[in-house]
């Protein structure tokens, strides 16, 4: 736990070294955004297995967490892909917000509410791959069209009958189905 605004004040800093895995990482708890180092920093560096300082690149959210929390990942401006395992229900506001290199994203259709912002600045995301169907996708919750990763991505992947990703061109929405939410295409 790193308790309210342990890092204000830190605007210089622009690397952070972690001593501990990505998997430790997403167990801290941040008690408001000035307590997380990444407020202030862009990139985010882990020991390789060599024992060398590494650019954290990928994010795999482990398995058996519901939510990613408020700015967990903000400001991460090395990460290009995420992998954001099944059983996640909500990703909080400002989550990715600035991961301007980030390109590749997997949902799975465990998500149902994405808050506000929570891709904001992610100006380099090419492709969502989305392991739901269309009902899945037009039920999420999105906070703005910011929450919405589609707001920046070129290109939509969704599995196929055979469990493999398809691109996306054109839908077909079926007669019963009622779009609330405005974000939903964005």
């Amino acid at each position: 736990r790193i308790d309210r605004d342990g890092f204000a004040g830190a605007e210089n800093r622009k690397k952070l070294y972690y001593y501990g895995t990505l998997e430790e990482w997403f167990q801290i708890d941040f008690v408001n955004i000035w307590s997380n180092p990444m407020l202030y920093a862009s990139h985010l560096y882990i020991l390789n297995n060599n024992n060398e300082w590494q650019a954290v690149t990928e994010v795999v959210v482990p398995e058996g967490i519901s939510e990613i929390e408020e700015r967990k990942y903000y400001n991460f401006s090395d990460i290009e892909k995420v992998i954001i395992s099944s059983g996640v229900q909500k990703i909080g506001n400002y989550a990715f917000y600035q991961c301007e290199s980030l390109k590749d994203i997997i949902l799975p259709a465990s998500i149902k509410t994405i808050n506000v912002s929570a891709f904001y600045g992610c100006e380099a995301l090419e492709n969502v791959y989305y392991e739901g169907t269309i009902e899945d996708w037009i039920n999420i919750q999105f906070g703005n069209s910011n929450s919405n990763p589609m707001y920046y991505a070129k290109h939509f992947y969704m599995l196929d009958e055979k469990n493999e990703y398809y691109k996306v061109n054109e839908l077909t929405l079926p007669k019963n189905i009622t779009i609330d939410n405005s974000n939903a295409f964005s």
